[in-house]
């Protein structure tokens, strides 16, 4: 119970400290670990999914140093989206890099109207995925490592998607700095008392580079508007019937 307590009193004092705060701008940058997957029996056992699953992870470590997210943020709402990258016509690693990071989809979260959208482009087909915000739950730990000037907390929530092969789950674990009272993060991620400054997907750990807060100036963050509105379980039928529709063509 103490422990817990000195949790929350961490967690609301930054709130008070940095009530200025009015907007701000984070670098994210990633990193790839192979071991995970290169662990499981499945891919062990398929010589071709594994020789798949490291033609992926080598475009993901080739590509690290090219490509990095943007998130800006105000206290109402924020928008993630990959930062153009240099030179990437001919250059097939980074292109598939970007394909396997979801690099053309822009995240947009807004905490007033309760929404998060995903745009997305699927075969030159742009959709807006629109859901309800935070509707991740976390749990909170007491556990704690810096990142930069700031000292995290650990939380852990588990995902789960669908596709015509089943429900799946993954756990994600996201590293938050109560220093920093903005409840997003990277790729939509959000909902904690603090701004998401690493976040563990997978194989995938996205990690910030740079930030910045600005105590003087709101920036104006726009909502994606570039494609039909959809529902989760709507895009998850367009994206079915397209996988369907290409093993016919087979």
């Amino acid at each position: 119970m103490k422990a817990i307590n000195a949790l929350l009193i961490l967690l609301v004092t930054p709130f008070f400290m940095y009530s200025q705060s009015q907007s701000g701008k984070v670098i994210y940058e990633y990193q790839i670990n192979d071991a995970t997957y290169l662990k499981e029996q499945r891919i062990n056992k398929n010589p071709k999914l594994a020789k798949t699953v490291q033609t992926i992870n080598n475009s993901l470590r080739n590509a690290q140093s090219k490509i990095k997210f943007e998130l800006e943020f105000n206290n109402n709402a924020s928008r993630y989206s990959m930062q153009p990258v240099l030179e990437l016509e001919g250059d097939r690693t980074t292109a598939y890099a970007v394909i396997f990071l979801n690099g053309n989809r822009v995240y947009y979260s807004s905490v007033r109207d309760n929404i998060k959208l995903t745009q997305v482009d699927m075969f030159g087909d742009n959709f807006i995925i629109k859901e309800k915000g935070n509707s991740f739950k976390w749990k909170t730990t007491t556990v704690t490592k810096k990142i930069g000037n700031y000292t995290c907390y650990k939380a852990t929530a588990v995902i789960s998607t669908t596709n015509s092969k089943g429900v799946f789950n993954k756990e994600v674990t996201a590293w938050f700095a109560p220093q920093i009272p903005f409840n997003f993060g990277p790729k939509g991620y959000g909902g904690l008392p603090g701004l998401i400054l690493e976040l563990e997907e997978g194989t995938l750990r996205y990690f910030a580079s740079n930030v910045v807060i600005k105590s003087k100036e709101n920036l104006e963050i726009k909502a994606p508007t570039n494609g039909k509105i959809v529902s989760v379980d709507e895009f998850d039928q367009i994206n079915q019937n397209l996988n369907n529709n290409r093993k016919k063509q087979k």
